[in-house]
């Protein structure tokens, strides 16, 4: 078994219902955060319910750093993603693959999972088609209209896929069980008031916030626009920038009177949203779920070269509901940005409707839904 393995003994739920202790589930997601924080919410609420939880990643993925930070176990395989056009790096993919697969068998015997999870990213594939053959019941959740790779190959042999977009079961067999309940969401967007947020992040209350994020990965063209209006954007707002960890450049030109939070990457994203007036980001699916919790208005610039086109249908979904604008990339520079950020933030009563148009979405405990799901199968075992 693995030594840092955690039994959290708290097997009912709010409403009283029990459920066996030391169910164990693995989860499998990760590499960003998109598909990282969704099997992070669905985790603790298995951990309320006593479950005994193993993550299965890489190193090389954003679940080595957050992880480990959140108290659940984690164990690794030697894999790393497909580079495009990256033919040296590439040739040592199948010895990866072909080695991950048997580390997959180890993992699975040692800790028996009785259910496992996978929520999309490279590190799926190989431990849930080892599940598959252990016959270990696997469960996919997919956040985007379009599935990924993983979802596609993955869905023949799950029990059930949860799905955030109506669209996406377009590309899952009719024969393969499938509903759609949303994107599970961390919990704490809606914990905290904007007043302790702001004093938590030493920004200026009298002053309107813009937070800037592209990602676990960072988003380049929105790190530009955001380094060419600096010194404007800090006459006008605190800001809240996560660059990505690619990112290194300076940012000697931030003036204020605002106040600049600037990291490579936000873990605690609640605290970011509750802070902030305005977002300006890209349209990934987790992103916009995010969004939606919280209320919060936003300034979304699709990433054009996303699979099947999926982050532009998103933003174009999001923006019906009255929530945001949406800013084509390559219309997107800093003078655009400064024009868009400062006509919002100068517009409060417009920014308020955004927001209540958010607020007004129906929304359930998508986390809770599929955490039940999978407590119910294990249980069958």
């Amino acid at each position: 078994m693995y030594p840092d393995m955690q039994n959290h003994p708290n097997p009912s739920d709010q409403d009283g219902k029990a459920w066996p202790s030391g169910v164990r589930v693995l989860l499998a997601g990760g590499g960003t955060g998109g598909h990282l924080y969704p099997a992070l919410a669905v985790a603790e609420v298995l951990r309320q319910k006593g479950a005994e939880i193993l993550f299965a990643g890489t190193r090389m993925g954003l679940e080595a750093e957050v992880v480990p930070r959140r108290g659940f176990s984690l164990t690794y395989l030697w894999l790393s993603g497909l580079k495009r056009g990256r033919i040296v790096a590439n040739l040592l993919l199948p010895l990866k693959v072909l080695i991950s697969i048997v580390q997959s068998f180890f993992i699975i015997k040692n800790f028996r999972p009785q259910v496992a999870l996978g929520t999309g990213g490279y590190a799926c594939g190989p431990i849930l088609l080892c599940a598959a053959i252990c016959r270990v019941p696997i469960l996919l959740q997919e956040q985007n209209s379009y599935p990924g790779v993983t979802t596609r190959l993955l869905a023949r042999f799950a029990r059930e896929v949860f799905l955030n977009f109506e669209e996406a079961s377009r590309f899952i067999s009719h024969r393969t069980k499938h509903r759609v309940v949303g994107n599970p969401v961390r919990p704490g967007f809606k914990l905290m008031d904007r007043q302790a947020a702001v004093e938590r992040l030493g920004l200026d209350a009298s002053l309107p916030t813009l937070l800037v994020f592209g990602g676990s990965q960072g988003a380049m063209r929105l790190n530009q626009a955001v380094g060419e209006s600096l010194p404007e954007l800090g006459k006008l707002c605190n800001l809240i920038w996560s660059r990505g960890r690619r990112d290194t450049a300076g940012v000697e030109e931030w003036t204020g009177p605002g106040k600049m939070v600037v990291k490579p990457f936000i873990d605690d994203m609640p605290i970011a949203y509750a802070a902030a007036d305005l977002a300006v980001c890209r349209s990934g699916a987790m992103t916009l779920s995010e969004l939606q919790s919280a209320s919060l208005p936003a300034i979304l610039i699709p990433f054009p070269h996303a699979a099947g086109d999926h982050q532009r249908h998103n933003a174009a979904a999001f923006a019906r509901l009255g929530g945001a604008l949406v800013i084509e990339d390559r219309d997107f520079d800093g003078r655009r940005l400064l024009q868009e950020v400062r006509d919002l933030l100068m517009q409060r009563e417009r920014l308020q409707q955004m927001r209540q148009a958010l607020a007004r979405v129906p929304s359930q405990d998508t986390a809770g839904i599929i955490a039940e799901e999978l407590l119910s199968v294990a249980r069958e075992r």
